[in-house]
Formats: C-alpha cells, sequence, structure tokens
C-alpha cells in the first residue's frame, strides 16, 4: 500500500526527463526492477517495521528503501542530481493526501541521506532509506 502512495508521489513530482521511460510510464516500480529495464529507473521496496500505539492513537512505522539506479556508461552527477531530487522530496513529506483510506490522522515519511549502493554488476546507485509512520485515531 505504501508503495503505491510513495509511487504516486514520484510519478506526479518527477519529469520523463528525470527517469527512463519503460512501457510508456515512467521508470519507477515497487515489484521489482524489470531485467529489460531502462535506466535510470527507481525501486520501491518496504524492508520491515512494526506497531505502536497508545490510548486513542494506534499506528505502525513502516521502513522502506528507495533505490535509484543509473546507467554504467552515463555521468554520475546526472545520478546524484536525480538521488538529491528524490531525497529533497520525500524527507518530511506527507503522505496523507495520497492516501484515500479514512481514518488515518497522520502519515509521513522521513528520509534518511543518500548511501551508495552500487549493484553486483557495477552499475551505480543509491538507496534512500525511509521511516513512514502512520497513525489512526
Amino acid at each position: 500500500m505504501i508503495e503505491t502512495v510513495l509511487f504516486k508521489v514520484l510519478d506526479s513530482a518527477l519529469l520523463e526527463t528525470d527517469v527512463a521511460v519503460y512501457g510508456g510510464l515512467k521508470a519507477i516500480f515497487t515489484a521489482g526492477l524489470p531485467e529489460d529495464a531502462p535506466l535510470p529507473a527507481i525501486l520501491i521496496t518496504a524492508v520491515g517495521g512494526r506497531d505502536w500505539g497508545c490510548r486513542d492513537t494506534k499506528g505502525g512505522e513502516l521502513r522502506m528503501d528507495v533505490q535509484i539506479f543509473a546507467n554504467k556508461l552515463e555521468s554520475d552527477q546526472a545520478l546524484r542530481d536525480l538521488t538529491w531530487k528524490v531525497y529533497v522530496l520525500l524527507n518530511r513529506h506527507t503522505l496523507l493526501p495520497h492516501i484515500t483510506n479514512a481514518g488515518y490522522t497522520n502519515v509521513g515519511c522521513t528520509a534518511s541521506p543518500p548511501q551508495r549502493s552500487n549493484d553486483e554488476f557495477g552499475f551505480p546507485g543509491f538507496t534512500i532509506p525511509l521511516t513512514v509512520r502512520v497513525a489512526k485515531g
């Protein structure tokens, strides 16, 4: 669910000049990066979380990774620029307007600084760890 919300946020904010196009859509994925995906591409995955709550409010804290991969034949500066753009967009972003399910009182995310995460084939990449906090009261 949160992957879809983050997809909507990135899809609406990023231009087709920022990321590649795959199947007529921006190369932003939530269910794995296809082998034939053009680069640069973004992959959003859930990596864990925990429930929390008190008397009147219940919620959860979800950990997500936003991975950004680029072509190894292109400039690393373009990858850094895209990564920074995604980081600034998601850090302290309120996701509540993008969630249509009633009852949520707060849904926001905090991004940690990007970390270099090249893949095993030498394609350059960065990972932005996110913490998404969901509250229902």
